[in-house]
């Protein structure tokens, strides 16, 4: 066993050695720090329907109405889980509504919406 870790070592500290496990420390950084959240990937992939849930739901809610945000939220949800069933069944509802919180955001702030 000795032996075992003193030729380990010495792989280590070896040019090879040095720069293999510095290949994988980057390699392994690369994919922590690249990783996208799934409701960014949701925007990504499906956000003229998430648009779509949101225009809407705003014309559906009037502004008048009690807590209209989160039956705003609630409405467009519902309405985006009617026309994309199949994404639906693979994501749960919290990152649905996160996406549609980001959707919503960046439409209200360039004045889609």
């Amino acid at each position: 066993m000795e032996n075992f870790v003193e030729l380990a070592w010495k792989f280590l500290n070896s040019s090879l050695g040095i720069t293999l496990v510095v290949s994988v420390v980057t390699f392994v950084m690369g994919k922590i720090f690249t990783a996208k959240p799934a409701w960014k990937k949701l925007v990504i992939e499906h956000g003229p329907s998430v648009l779509a849930a949101i225009k809407f739901a705003e014309k559906k809610i009037p502004d008048d109405s009690e807590n209209k945000a989160l039956a705003r939220l609630d409405e467009a949800l519902k309405y985006f889980m009617s026309i994309e069933p199949k994404i639906s069944a693979k994501l749960n509802a919290e990152i649905i509504k996160k996406a549609i919180t980001a959707v919503h955001a960046t439409a209200e702030a360039n004045g889609n919406i």
